[in-house]
């Protein structure tokens, strides 16, 4: 075999190396880019549920029970808001820990070599975490005067 022939088939041999390397990266690029958003999604989905007047219903129980039984049921009532409002908070906090996970996991993928030649081609940028508000780390007021 010819020297030209050699090169030639190893120029070919590194092409279709290369090309491999970027389907299969972009394959799961496409897979960590959907998991992204469906994180994402069960974070929105979680406020949702919390907007939608879950705690609402439990401070209503809880007036009525404070009205009927004010010793007896007042103490009772209150610890099954206090539990239902930690439930809550608890599946927002897991939600949101895990959409940083998945971010964390796609920016490493879009980073690492092969894929930092090809991510930027294909329209996979870095995604930004889950970050808080200013004034978030104030815990909400309930007021059971309403």
């Amino acid at each position: 075999m010819s020297t030209r022939n050699i090169v030639l088939i190893s120029i070919v041999a590194f092409i279709l190396l290369l090309g491999g390397c970027g389907c299969s990266g972009y394959n799961g690029l496409v897979q960590k880019d959907q998991n992204v958003k469906s994180k994402w999604a069960n974070v929105e989905s979680d406020y949702h549920q919390k907007a939608q007047g879950q705690l609402s219903g439990a401070i209503g129980r809880l007036l009525v029970s404070v009205e009927r039984y004010p010793e007896l049921k007042a103490t009772e009532a209150f610890r099954d808001l206090q539990a239902q409002l930690e439930g809550t908070e608890n599946r927002i906090k897991v939600s949101r820990n895990d959409f940083n996970a998945a971010v964390q996991d796609y920016n490493t993928s879009v980073k690492k070599f092969p894929m930092v030649l090809f991510s930027g081609m294909f329209g996979f940028n870095e995604k930004g975490y889950f970050t808080a508000e200013a004034g978030a780390e104030k815990a909400p007021t309930v007021d059971f005067n309403k």
